[in-house]
């Protein structure tokens, strides 16, 4: 199975965008620093707000890298089924059309 270059192409645009706001955990610090009182809550915003990020990266990695199956794959486990006679993919049971 290949993987689809459109799918890294966007990977790799969003990843570069997204890069320079990771550092919303030192922008937390600093606006923690102006207003002590809620220093705790603003750093607790900032630093889920990177790892909502860092989350939302990961997931697109995972989609984009994730192998296409080939035209005549099944859609459920990617097995090649140009040659198939039955109305089913042998590799997992999935119902298909021959």
């Amino acid at each position: 199975m290949r993987r689809n270059p459109y799918r890294i192409g966007l990977a790799i645009l969003a990843t570069i965008a997204a890069l320079p706001c990771l550092g919303f955990c030192a922008v937390g610090a600093l606006h923690a620093q102006e207003d002590p009182e809620q220093a705790a809550a603003w750093t607790t915003i900032y630093v889920g707000l990177d790892l909502a990020l860092l989350a939302l990266i990961i997931w697109l990695w995972t989609w984009a890298l994730r192998p296409t199956p080939p035209p005549s794959g099944c859609p459920a486990c990617g097995y090649d089924l140009s040659r198939l006679r039955t109305g089913s993919c042998p590799e997992c049971g999935q119902p298909v059309r021959p």
